[in-house]
C-alpha cells in the first residue's frame, strides 16, 4: 500500500500529484544546474581573457627586459670601474 494506514487515501489519488511533483522537482534541478552551468561559462570567459591580458603584458614587459640588459650590464661594468677608481 502506497499510503500509511492512519490516512485515508486511495492510490488514484496519489498518483495524481506523485509524477507532476517528480517532474517539478527535476525541473526544479535543471534550472538550478543551469544557472550553475551559465555562471560557470561567465567566470570561466573571464579567466581567460585576465589570461590573455597577462600574457600580453609579460610579452611587453620581457621586449623591455631584452631592451635594458644591455644597458644595465654596461652600468653595471661603468660601477665597477668607480669602484675600483674609488678604491685606489
Amino acid at each position: 500500500m502506497l499510503c500509511e494506514p492512519r490516512f485515508e487515501c486511495d492510490g488514484a489519488y496519489l498518483g495524481k500529484f506523485r509524477y507532476p511533483a517528480r517532474h517539478r522537482l527535476l525541473g526544479g534541478l535543471f534550472l538550478v544546474d543551469a544557472s550553475y552551468f551559465t555562471t560557470a561559462n561567465i567566470v570561466l570567459k573571464e579567466l581567460q581573457q585576465q589570461a590573455r591580458t597577462i600574457e600580453e603584458l609579460s610579452k611587453e614587459e620581457h621586449e623591455i627586459l631584452k631592451e635594458l640588459h644591455p644597458t644595465v650590464q654596461k652600468i653595471d661594468e661603468n660601477v665597477d670601474k668607480v669602484k675600483e677608481s674609488t678604491e685606489a
